[in-house]
């Protein structure tokens, strides 16, 4: 199925478990091990995991995708839509610093 490989899934799971142990207030300075899995990301994740991690549906998604409105920024290579990770940490709140290698 396409946009269902383990990969997205995964990632998908860090994002989301990050987001809710932030909301809760359960990482804070010691949550350097979630930090570095986060950066583990690679730079772009596809549509359908930024908008599960956004509470976004899939139609919903991909129209606000076609209009621009995607509160994420978007990265379009002909029909594949791919969203920045970077930017989607920011929207949930989540704070990864860039590694220097």
């Amino acid at each position: 199925m396409p946009g269902h490989d383990r990969g997205s899934i995964s990632a998908f799971v860090v994002v989301l478990m990050l987001a809710a142990l932030i909301c809760l207030g359960l990482v804070v300075d010691g949550g350097q091990k979630i930090r570095a899995d986060l950066q583990d990301l690679p730079p772009t994740i596809d549509l359908m995991t930024a908008a599960r991690a956004l509470g976004i549906g899939r139609s919903k998604a991909y129209q606000l995708a076609r209009d621009g409105e995607f509160p994420v920024r978007i990265i379009r290579i002909g029909d594949l839509y791919r969203v920045c990770t970077a930017d989607l940490m920011k929207v949930l709140g989540v704070e990864v610093s860039e590694s220097a290698s």
